[in-house]
């Protein structure tokens, strides 16, 4: 990099592996993954997701958040939008175009609940779905979803998992 004043040192850990050590540590990485996979088989894919977005105005940034949760959900779910009063008009028309997809569902509250009072909601109407309660700024990636269903279901003792962030 230019404007680096620092010599670049080799490191004094070695990490010399024989062919055979090599190849026993990536049979168990195989052993272990495959065992992550039968582990969390069957309750992984029967239970429905459903992504709760509770909507207070902010219309440019849940825009983004819409269009990044489109973009990049590649699995079943639902997508629970629910708007908590919002004053800003725009968010009507952005929630009009979004209950045209077949697995998004719009809910009003008449009044402003609050965020607890309208994530509680949204919990209440998934069911016994799995939920993802997602910030009406957020903006996912690919394998969003995917990932935090792995991390969920991996170990029987999870019951939460958080995503990471950069902007949190």
């Amino acid at each position: 990099f230019s404007g680096t004043q620092q010599d670049l040192q080799k490191s004094p850990i070695s990490l010399n592996f024989a062919a055979k050590e090599f190849e026993e540590q990536q049979n168990l990485r195989s052993l272990q993954f495959s065992g992550l996979a039968r582990g969390i088989g069957s309750e992984f894919n029967l239970r429905g997701i459903t992504i709760v977005i509770p909507i207070f105005n902010a219309y440019e940034e849940l825009r983004s958040c819409l269009q990044s949760v489109i973009e990049y959900t590649s699995m079943d779910a639902r997508l629970l939008l629910i708007d908590d009063a919002s004053t800003d008009e725009r968010i009507s028309s952005l929630l009009e175009w979004a209950a045209t997809y077949i697995n998004i569902d719009v809910v009003r509250n008449e009044q402003n609940l609050g965020y607890t009072k309208t994530i509680d909601r949204g919990i209440e109407l998934a069911g016994d779905n799995d939920i993802v309660l997602l910030n009406s700024d957020t903006m996912v990636g690919p394998r969003w979803l995917q990932n935090l269903k792995i991390a969920a279901y991996h170990d029987a003792d999870i019951a939460t998992v958080t995503a990471m962030s950069d902007n949190a």
